[in-house]
C-alpha cells in the first residue's frame, strides 16, 4: 500500500512537472493580475481571462489598452493596432497579418461569442512586438512597452552597386551582398491551446508557407557587423582618474575594446567594419551611414559611462548597461542621451548633421523595423556582460542616441562601466580586463546571430 502510495505520489509529481513546463512561460511572461503595458512613465493593465486552464488576453480590452480598433465582420475579427491589421478567423488555426503573412496561432471565443474573442498570451509578447511597430516585449521587466519613435536622420540612399575597398575610419567599404531583415522572437517555448479538440497547431509565430518572397526574410551570404568606438580626435569623451592616479579617457578605452571585439568576431568568420581603428574624428551621423554602406547585419557602439556630478557619492556609481533607440523613460536616461550626444559639437561644416523632411519619415519606417531586434540584442549583451563584469547589472535602457539613428539594422550602444569611478576605470584600462569585456561583446553577438539562424531554419543563406 504504500509503495503504492509513492508511485502515485511520483506520478502526480509528473504529471504536475509536466503541466508546470507547459505554463510556466507563460507565468513568467507577465504579472499576475494582468499584462502590463507601459506608455513612457504610465501604464495600464489587462487582465488575465482564463480558459481551460490556461490563460488569454480579451481582443477588445487590448484594443483599448493600445489605441486601436475592432472590426468583427461574420467569423472573422479583425484588430488594428500598433501598425498591424491582424485578422483572427474563428476555427482556423492561423493568423492573417496582411502583407506580413501569415502566421500559427490558435485563439479561444467566450461564451459571449465572436464578440468575445480571446488571444493567447504569446499574441502581444511575441507576434504584435515582431511585426508591429513602436511596441516591444520586455522579459525583465515582464511587461510590454510602446514607444515614441525616433526618425534617424541623414540621406537615405541605396548602396552602390560597386562600392570602393576600404576598411575603416569612415571611408567607403565594399559592399557585395543585399541587405537583410532580421526578425527574431523570444525564447519562450510555444504552447497551443485547443478550445474544445486537440490541436496540432505549430509552434506560435511560425510562418506559414507562402509563394511569395519577402525581402526581409532573404538570407545573407555571409554575416558582418559594425562596432563603433565612441568619440576619438578632438573629443575626448569621458575623463577619469584610475586608481594609480592616471587619467582616462573615454576615447581610448572605446578603441581598445572595439579593436578586441573585432578580433574575436572575426576569429569566428564574421566580416567586421570598424568605424575608427585610430584616434580620429568620425560624424556620429557618419557611423550610422558607414554601417548602411556595408550592409552589415549589427551595429555596435562602445562607450564609457560618467557619473552624475549632482549624485549623492558620485564616484562610487559603477555598472554596465546597453541602450536601444526609442523615446528615454527615466531622467537618469536622458543624461545618458544628452551626455552622449554633445559629441556633434565638434562636428563642423561637411561633418555637421542634416537631414530632409522626406528622410525623417522613411527613416523613422526603418527604426521602427529593428526595435524589437535591437532590444534582443541589448539584452544578450547585458546576459554575457554579467557573467564577467565586477559591476552591477544597470539593465537594458532606451535613448535617442544620434549614432544609433543613422544605422538601419539592429544597433545597441553598450556602457562598459563608469570611468569616473577609479576602481572601475583601473578595470577598463586594463588588457586582461578589456579581453574579458571584448569576449563577452563578441559571445553575445555570436548568439544572437545563432539565434537568428534557428528561427530561420539555418542552411544556406
Amino acid at each position: 500500500m504504500c509503495a503504492r502510495a509513492a508511485a502515485l505520489r511520483a506520478r502526480l509529481r509528473h504529471v504536475a512537472g509536466t503541466a508546470l513546463l507547459l505554463f510556466t512561460a507563460s507565468a513568467a511572461l507577465a504579472q499576475a493580475d494582468g499584462l502590463h503595458i507601459r506608455t513612457g512613465r504610465t501604464g495600464v493593465v489587462v487582465p488575465w481571462v482564463t480558459s481551460n486552464g490556461a490563460r488569454f488576453l480579451s481582443v477588445k480590452a487590448l484594443a483599448r489598452a493600445l489605441g486601436g480598433t475592432v472590426r468583427t465582420s461574420g467569423r472573422t475579427i479583425t484588430l488594428d493596432a500598433c501598425g498591424v491589421a491582424a485578422r483572427f478567423v474563428v476555427g482556423q488555426r492561423t493568423l492573417d497579418l496582411g502583407d506580413a503573412g501569415r502566421v500559427a496561432m490558435t485563439v479561444a471565443v467566450t461564451e459571449g461569442g465572436i464578440s468575445g474573442l480571446l488571444v493567447p498570451a504569446e499574441f502581444m509578447t511575441d507576434i504584435l512586438p515582431r511585426y508591429g511597430t513602436g511596441i516591444v516585449w520586455d522579459a525583465d521587466e515582464r511587461e510590454l512597452r510602446r514607444f515614441s519613435t525616433f526618425a534617424r536622420r541623414g540621406a537615405v540612399t541605396a548602396a552602390p552597386d560597386a562600392a570602393t575597398s576600404s576598411d575603416t575610419d569612415g571611408a567607403p567599404v565594399e559592399a557585395t551582398s543585399s541587405a537583410v531583415t532580421s526578425v527574431l522572437r523570444p525564447d519562450v517555448d510555444a504552447r497551443p491551446v485547443s478550445i474544445g479538440g486537440t490541436s496540432r497547431t505549430p509552434p506560435y509565430g511560425t510562418r506559414v508557407a507562402s509563394t511569395a518572397t519577402s525581402a526581409s526574410t532573404r538570407r545573407r551570404a555571409a554575416r558582418s557587423v559594425v562596432i563603433d568606438a565612441g568619440h576619438g580626435g578632438p573629443d575626448n569623451g569621458m575623463s577619469g582618474m584610475s586608481s594609480s592616479g592616471t587619467r582616462v579617457y573615454e576615447k581610448q578605452i572605446t578603441l581598445a575594446i572595439a579593436l578586441k571585439v573585432a578580433d574575436v568576431l572575426r576569429s569566428q568568420g564574421i566580416t567586421v567594419h570598424l568605424t575608427r581603428s585610430r584616434d580620429t574624428l568620425i560624424a556620429l551621423s557618419d557611423r550610422g551611414r558607414i554601417a548602411n554602406t556595408t550592409r552589415a547585419d549589427l551595429f555596435m557602439s562602445i562607450h564609457v559611462n560618467a557619473a552624475n556630478p549632482r549624485w549623492r557619492d558620485a564616484t562610487s556609481a559603477r555598472g554596465f548597461e546597453t541602450y536601444f533607440l526609442a523615446e528615454a523613460k527615466t531622467e537618469e536616461e536622458n543624461r545618458v542621451e544628452r551626455m552622449e550626444n554633445e559629441s556633434v559639437k565638434f562636428e563642423t561644416g561637411a561633418n555637421a548633421p542634416r537631414g530632409d523632411p522626406l528622410s525623417f519619415i522613411i527613416n523613422d519606417m526603418a527604426q521602427n523595423e529593428h526595435l524589437r531586434e535591437s532590444s534582443d540584442l541589448a539584452g544578450e549583451v547585458q546576459r554575457r556582460l554579467r557573467m564577467t563584469h565586477p559591476g552591477s547589472d544597470r539593465g537594458v535602457k532606451q535613448a535617442n542616441f544620434a549614432v544609433l539613428r543613422g544605422s538601419f539594422m539592429p544597433a545597441v550602444l553598450i556602457e562598459v562601466g563608469f570611468g569616473t569611478n577609479r576602481e572601475e576605470a583601473s578595470y577598463l584600462t586594463t588588457a586582461p580586463r578589456q579581453d574579458e569585456l571584448a569576449r563577452a561583446i563578441g559571445e553575445a553577438t555570436m548568439e544572437y546571430l545563432a539565434r537568428y539562424e534557428r528561427r530561420v531554419g539555418g542552411g544556406a543563406r
